[in-house]
C-alpha cells in the first residue's frame, strides 16, 4: 500500500508541481508551479493533530516563503485548531478533500481521460488562495439559486478589498467553515464562493378600505425584490448593512434595471393590498352572494426606492451537486443535487 507521503507528492505532480523538497520526517512538503510556491503539511493517517504540530508547519512554511498553503488532516480537527489554520491563510483539506484529489490524480492517468500524469481540469489546489496575488477581475459563477434549476454561469466581479466599497450589504453571520459543516453531507462540498446578490429595496405607502362603511386605513411595508431571479420578498423596515468585507467574495450584476423593478414592485404592492369582499344580501326568494376586488387606489399610492442592498450566500459546490446557504442565517435555500450521485464537476 502507498504511503500518505507518496500519494501526496502523486497529487501534486500531477497537477504540474514541481518538488523542491520531501522532508517525510516533517510529513512537510514544498513545491512549486508557475513561479507560486507551496507548502503542504501533513500527519499520518490515524494521527490527531496537535497545535504544536500545526503551528510547526505554518512557521515552516513561512520560512519557505510559500505563497500557498494547505495542510491535510484526515481527522477531525477542533475548532480553534481551524482558527490559526484560517487566520495564517491556511487551507484545510479533510479525509473527504483528500480522497477526491487521489481520485483525480488517478483518472488523470487514464488515457481516454486525455491523461499522461497531467490532469486536464482544475484542481482544488489551484484554487487555493494566493498571498499577495492578483487574481483575474471577472470571473464565470455558477448561481443556480437565482437562475432557475439547472445550473447556469453568469458574470461576477471578484474581490478581496477590505475598504469602504460604497455598496450596501447584509453582514455574513455564517463563515466558510461553517458553511461547510451544513453542506458536507449533502453534496461532499469542496468548493465554495460567497456571492453578493443585488435586492432592489422599496417602501411603499398606500390606502385601502376596510369593512361596510368602507374605513380608509393607511399599510406601510417595505419589499425587496431578487435582481436576478425576480423574485418578491417581504424585507423588514430596519436592517443592518455594512460598506466593507474582510473576506473574497464576488459581486453579482442586476439582470434588469431600477426602472423595471419599480414597475414590478408596483403591480406586487397592488397585489398584496388587494381585498376581497363578500357581501350577502337576502332576497326573501333567493341569497344572493357578490364577491368583488377592492384595490388599492394607485393616485395615492406612494413608493420610493432605497437603492440596491446585497445578500451574501455561499454558492457551495460539491461532488454530487450544488447548495446556495443564506450567509445572514445559515439556512439552506436552494438545493441542485445530481441524480448520478457518481458525477463530479469537473
Amino acid at each position: 500500500m502507498a504511503s500518505i507521503n507518496t500519494l501526496i507528492t502523486k497529487i501534486f505532480k500531477t497537477y504540474g508541481y514541481e518538488i523542491l523538497r520531501n522532508a517525510e520526517h516533517m510529513k512537510y512538503i514544498l513545491a512549486k508551479k508557475d513561479n507560486v510556491t507551496l507548502s503542504v503539511g501533513y500527519l499520518l493517517s490515524d494521527s490527531r493533530p496537535t497545535k504544536r504540530d500545526i503551528k510547526s508547519f505554518i512557521k515552516t512554511s513561512r520560512n519557505d516563503e510559500a505563497q500557498k498553503n494547505i495542510f491535510i488532516s484526515l481527522t477531525e480537527l477542533e475548532d480553534d485548531f481551524r482558527s490559526i489554520l484560517t487566520s495564517s491563510n491556511v487551507e484545510l483539506w479533510d479525509r473527504d478533500d483528500f480522497e477526491r484529489e487521489i481520485g483525480r490524480a488517478l483518472l488523470s492517468d487514464l488515457p481516454d481521460l486525455g491523461g499522461e500524469g497531467q490532469a486536464d481540469f482544475e484542481s482544488v489546489v489551484d484554487r487555493v488562495s494566493v498571498t499577495d496575488e492578483t487574481e483575474s477581475d471577472r470571473h464565470e459563477i455558477m448561481v443556480p439559486f437565482v437562475l432557475g434549476e439547472v445550473p447556469t454561469t453568469i458574470s461576477g466581479e471578484k474581490s478581496t478589498e477590505v475598504e469602504d466599497t460604497g455598496l450596501n450589504i447584509m453582514p455574513p453571520r455564517v463563515n466558510r467553515d461553517e458553511a461547510k459543516t451544513i453542506t458536507r453531507k449533502i453534496v461532499r462540498s469542496f468548493r465554495f464562493d460567497l456571492q453578493l446578490v443585488p435586492y432592489y429595496i422599496f417602501d411603499f405607502a398606500c390606502e385601502i378600505e376596510e369593512g361596510k362603511r368602507k374605513a380608509k386605513k393607511l399599510n406601510r411595508g417595505t419589499l425587496g425584490i431578487n435582481s436576478l431571479s425576480n423574485i418578491i420578498e417581504e424585507w423588514p423596515a430596519e436592517y443592518d448593512t455594512v460598506s466593507s468585507l474582510d473576506v473574497e467574495y464576488t459581486k453579482l450584476e442586476p439582470a434588469f434595471s431600477a426602472e423595471e423593478a419599480l414597475d414590478r414592485i408596483r403591480e406586487a404592492v397592488i397585489s398584496l393590498n388587494t381585498l376581497e369582499v363578500e357581501s350577502i344580501e337576502d332576497k326573501g326568494t333567493a341569497i344572493i352572494i357578490e364577491k368583488k376586488k377592492i384595490k388599492p387606489k394607485e393616485d395615492v399610492m406612494e413608493i420610493s426606492s432605497r437603492g440596491v442592498v446585497y445578500m451574501p450566500v455561499w454558492c457551495v459546490e460539491g461532488s454530487n451537486g450544488v447548495i446556495i446557504v443564506d450567509a445572514t442565517s445559515g439556512k439552506i435555500v436552494k438545493e441542485d443535487i445530481f441524480k448520478n450521485k457518481n458525477v463530479s464537476f469537473l
